[in-house]
């Protein structure tokens, strides 16, 4: 067998168990993505929704999509209460938003039209979370300011994508 350098053979077993699915730990036990969905309650109703929480995600937000379920939707998590505004560059699906206080109450909520970049801000400065929804959804299933998100299931869904609600400031 050839002199190869000890270096050459550890690049080697790197590609090797690199490329090897479900290999290691971390791909088995992976956390669930932005494109997952999951199930809350919202004033009695039943959304999907998709939760978007690094700052890529939130960037990112419903961009390029062309539909949402009838009620699918992006809840977008901060992790203390502010002033918030959103915009709707390159998101071609007519939106409600509605902004929520940290224990999850409905404060207000506000249409956004596809590609209007005009940003549509929060009148509250004690808004953490954001929920993108078809536009007409909420005045549909008669969801009002006062209207609350079931913390205990936005907590649990936080958990799955792997992240900590405490850390996020989940009361």
């Amino acid at each position: 067998m050839p002199n190869r350098p000890k270096w050459l053979l550890f690049a080697a077993a790197a590609v090797l168990f690199g490329l090897m699915p479900g290999c290691s730990r971390d791909s088995q036990t992976s956390p669930a993505g932005l494109d997952e969905f999951f199930l809350l309650t919202l004033g009695g109703h039943q959304v999907e929704v998709q939760l978007a929480i690094t700052s890529a995600e939130k960037e990112r937000g419903l961009m390029q999509r062309k539909s949402l379920g009838e009620n699918e939707g992006m809840l977008f998590i901060y992790n203390q209460p502010r002033t918030m505004s959103f915009w709707m560059r390159n998101t071609h699906i007519p939106l409600d938003i509605g902004y929520f206080s940290v224990d999850g109450i409905l404060l207000e909520i506000h249409p956004l039209f596809p590609h209007d970049e005009k940003l549509v801000g929060s009148h509250s400065d004690a808004v953490q979370y954001a929920l993108e929804m078809n536009q007409g959804w909420f005045s549909t299933n008669g969801i009002r300011p006062g209207a609350g998100i079931d913390m205990e299931g936005l907590s649990a869904a936080i958990e799955a994508r792997g992240f900590s609600p405490r850390r996020l400031g989940i009361p």
